[in-house]
């Protein structure tokens, strides 16, 4: 059994990040590429001198801006071109944003409906704070209620059955599935097991160094090997290591056969549901 106590009116600003890092318009890629790497975020609001927000970077920006800008050109050449290069050039204008006092069940659903990484948060014009999907995963795991429930597990939490890619296969095979489905995370097997993984980070890393990478292979590519649990796991520990260890997925495993995937956006779901489910409105 465990106590949830946490969440019995929570708003935006109960979990958001409010020590926000940003950007100002005329900084450029290079400095993106560092405060992401030194503060372990994927995206950096953009604001104006009054604090007023203007736009997102996000790495995925950083990705294009590489490929679309510096292809074919030398080390030297490229550090020279991307020292030119604002932030301005390759932020997104058009961002969704929500207030702190919004209900954090509305936020969820947001970003599980939208498939938005994060959520920049405004209060009177302007910037306060930021939500992500870890955010929604620490609160996952942090959180208590008053009424005692039976622990969660995986099996409570992923989706079933997820779509894979038998090997072998080439980047623009992964590409092509993703994109249909509307997937970020894609379980590779060879002959009916678990082998690997493939995310949308990885398909944008290969563009970023080989450019026109559709025909690699797979295998070649990929991160890190894939994080596996069983469905009885808790789920509250299995979210843990998703957020201590930056990890954007999980794959659930019985009998050596894949069954079922975690990701941020289920924890989100998993997330909302709880919400609708013990909140109320006033």
């Amino acid at each position: 059994m465990t106590r949830l106590r946490y969440l019995d009116k929570a708003r935006v600003k109960n979990l958001m990040t409010s020590d926000v890092v940003t950007l100002s318009q005329g900084q450029s890629v290079p400095l993106a590429e560092a405060v992401m790497k030194l503060k372990r975020v994927r995206h950096l609001p953009v604001v104006d001198p009054e604090g007023a927000l203007v736009g997102l970077v996000t790495h995925r920006d950083l990705l294009r801006a590489k490929l679309s800008n510096l292809t074919g050109l030398t080390e030297d050449e490229r550090t020279t071109q991307e020292l030119t290069i604002p932030v301005s050039s390759i932020m997104q204008t058009d961002v969704w944003t929500i207030s702190p006092d919004t209900v954090a069940r509305k936020a969820a659903n947001m970003l599980r409906d939208h498939s938005y990484g994060c959520l920049p948060v405004v209060d009177d014009g302007l910037l306060v704070g930021i939500l992500t999907e870890a955010d929604f995963v620490e609160a996952v795991v942090a959180g208590e209620r008053d009424v005692e429930l039976p622990a969660p597990t995986v099996s409570d939490a992923m989706t079933p059955n997820p779509l894979t890619m038998s090997l072998p296969a080439t980047i623009g095979d992964a590409r092509a599935l993703m994109e249909k489905h509307g997937i970020r995370h894609l379980p590779l097997s060879r002959d009916g097991e678990l082998v690997g993984l493939v995310s949308d980070r990885d398909l944008h890393i290969a563009d970023a160094i080989a450019g026109g990478a559709e025909n690699i292979t797979l295998g070649l590519v990929g991160s890190d090997p894939p994080y596996v649990v069983d469905a009885e796991a808790p789920f509250h520990a299995v979210l843990n290591e998703m957020s201590d260890g930056r990890r954007g997925s999980a794959m659930v495993v019985e009998d050596g056969k894949l069954v079922g995937i975690v990701t941020t956006i289920d924890a989100c779901r998993y997330l909302a549901e709880w919400l609708r489910a013990n909140y109320q409105e006033d």
